[in-house]
């Protein structure tokens, strides 16, 4: 089976960007809690991991609407990360409504 050249220029570099800006993400709000003297704990750090996880998803998500190249690589290549990304948006709305 042939791969799409569609494919070709997002096939790993998305996985690498998304774990990268989790780490980025994490470590930037580490160092925030670290200068306000705020408590900081490795479960925070597990969850702004996973927070910035989720940011490259959402943004392949909104470019999606726009661009048949990212719709059709987030159908086949990335349902995983999509479905995590689109598992922590359903759990902060739900979180949200209970408010």
């Amino acid at each position: 089976m042939a791969i799409s050249p569609a494919h070709i220029p997002l096939d790993g570099i998305v996985d690498a960007v998304t774990v990268g800006v989790g780490f980025v993400a994490a470590f930037l709000k580490a160092g925030w809690r670290w200068n306000t003297h705020a408590e900081n704990s490795f479960s925070k750090l597990v969850v702004d991991f996973l927070n910035g996880t989720v940011v490259t998803p959402f943004l392949l998500m909104a470019g999606a609407v726009f661009n048949d190249t990212i719709l059709s690589y987030l159908r086949s290549a990335s349902p995983v990360s999509i479905s995590i990304a689109g598992s922590i948006g359903l759990f902060f709305v739900l979180a949200e409504l209970r408010k």
